[in-house]
Order: structure tokens, then sequence, then C-alpha cells
């Protein structure tokens, strides 16, 4: 059955129409997740400019960000300094 199923016409460009849909969705998804991240540090740059908070709000974000979300990576006060300055540049330039 097997040998018979691989050797199918009709097996091959069903398989082929699957992984194509797979890649479709994982790129969509991508796509989403990153749209969403943008936004959402679009967000806090904006909040933090608002605010008038500097570099010490970013040390201490960092520090609480790792006690909540230890498992999770990228709130290392680089990568916050990093997302935060891109956002604030973006957020005047436009």
């Amino acid at each position: 059955m097997t040998d018979t199923l691989a050797k199918s016409p009709d097996y091959a460009a069903w398989l082929c129409e699957i992984k194509s849909r797979i890649r479709s969705a994982h790129l969509s998804a991508t796509r989403a997740v990153n749209r969403d991240m943008i936004l959402l540090y679009w967000g806090i740059a904006e909040k933090q400019k608002e605010l008038g908070w500097g570099q010490s709000v970013i040390d201490r974000r960092s520090q609480d960000m790792r006690t909540t979300f230890p498992t999770v990576p990228g709130f290392s006060p680089r990568n916050l300094n990093l997302a935060t300055s891109c956002c604030q540049k973006e957020y005047s330039a436009g």
C-alpha cells in the first residue's frame, strides 16, 4: 500500500499542496507575530517618550521582565534599548 501510494500522481500532487499550504500558513503566522511585536514595542517606546523616562527605566524594565518571564529571551537592557530607540527614531521621523 505504501509503495503504491508513494507512486501515485494524485498523492504526489496532494502532498505538494499540503507542503505549500503549511509553508504559507507558517509565513503568515510569522508575519502576524512580527507585526504584533513591532506594534507592542512601538507603543512602549511612545509611552516611555511621553512620560520622559530614559535609560534608567529600560534597566529596571529589563530586570522586571526577566523576573516575570524567565524563559523568554530578548529582555536584556541592550535589546530593550535597541527596540525602544528604533521605534523612537521611526516615530520622530514620521
